[in-house]
C-alpha cells in the first residue's frame, strides 16, 4: 500500500515538473527501504533522489539527501563513502536558509544532521565519536522534536550496550521509551522492546530488571 501511494506520488510531481520535490519523494522512499532492512535498495534509492535534486533542491533538502545516502552506506559498512557522504551534507547544511525552503521540507537542521551522524558513526564501529556526536544531538534538539529525541536517546543506550555499561544502556533506554510513550510513537516503543532483547545475559541486573518493569508499564 505504502508503495502505491509513493508510486502515484512521484508520478505527480513528474507531472508537475518539479525534480526537487521528486527527489524528496525519492528520500521517503528510501527511508521506507532502509526500515523495511533493505539497505542497498535505500541506498539506490538516496542516490537517485540525489543526482534528481542536485540542481534545483534547496541547500537543506540537498543535506538530508545526503545524509540518507550516508545512513544507507553505514548500514552496509562502507565506511569511506560513508564519511564522503556525511561531509557533503554538513556542506549543505552550513549553506541551508530555512526562508528558502519550500512549505513541502521539513526542518532538517544541524541538530537532526548530528543525530544521523550520531547513528552512522555508531554503525561503523566509532563509538566514541558516535557518543559525543549523539549527545551533541540531544542538548541541540528542541524539546518538541519528541520522535527525534526518542531516537538519539535510543541509539545512545545502543552506544552503551556497545561499551557493556548496562545500567547507562538501561537509563537511556528508559528515557528513550518515556519519550516515545508521550509522542505516541508506537516504532519508538517497540525499537527499546527489541534492544531489551539484547539484554537477556543481564537479566539478573537491577538495571534490567527496572527496564522490565517499565517497560511492562
Amino acid at each position: 500500500m505504502t508503495d502505491r501511494y509513493y508510486a502515484d506520488a512521484a508520478i505527480a510531481t513528474r507531472k508537475a515538473g518539479d525534480p526537487a520535490l521528486d527527489a524528496y519523494v525519492s528520500g521517503f522512499k528510501s527511508l521506507v527501504r532502509a526500515s523495511d532492512g533493505e539497505p542497498t535498495a535505500a541506498l539506490a534509492l538516496a542516490q537517485a533522489a540525489r543526482q534528481a535534486g542536485a540542481r534545483s533542491a534547496t541547500a537543506t533538502t540537498r543535506a538530508w539527501l545526503a545524509g540518507l545516502e550516508a545512513q544507507a552506506l553505514a548500514t552496509l559498512h562502507e565506511r569511506r563513502a560513508c564519511f564522503v557522504a556525511l561531509r557533503q551534507a554538513e556542506a549543505a547544511i552550513g549553506q541551508a536558509r530555512a526562508e528558502e525552503d519550500p512549505p513541502w521540507m521539513y526542518g532538517f537542521d544541524d541538530a537532526r544532521l548530528a543525530a544521523l551522524a550520531g547513528t552512522c558513526y555508531r554503525q561503523l564501529g566509532k563509538i566514541t565519536a558516535a557518543e559525543r556526536t549523539l549527545q551533541e544531538a540531544l542538548a541541540a534538539l528542541d524539546v518538541s522534536c519528541t520522535r527525534r529525541r526518542s531516537e538519539v536517546l535510543l541509539e545512545l543506550a545502543l552506544v552503551q550496550l556497545e561499551k557493556e555499561d548496562i545500567d547507562e544502556a538501561c537509563r537511556f533506554a528508559g528515557q528513550s521509551y518515556e519519550v516515545a510513550m508521550a509522542a505516541g510513537s508506537v516504532v519508538g516503543q517497540r525499537r527499546v522492546g527489541e534492544l531489551r532483547s539484547g539484554l537477556d545475559q543481564w537479566i539478573d541486573t537491577e538495571a534490567v530488571r527496572n527496564l522490565d518493569e517499565q517497560l511492562a508499564g
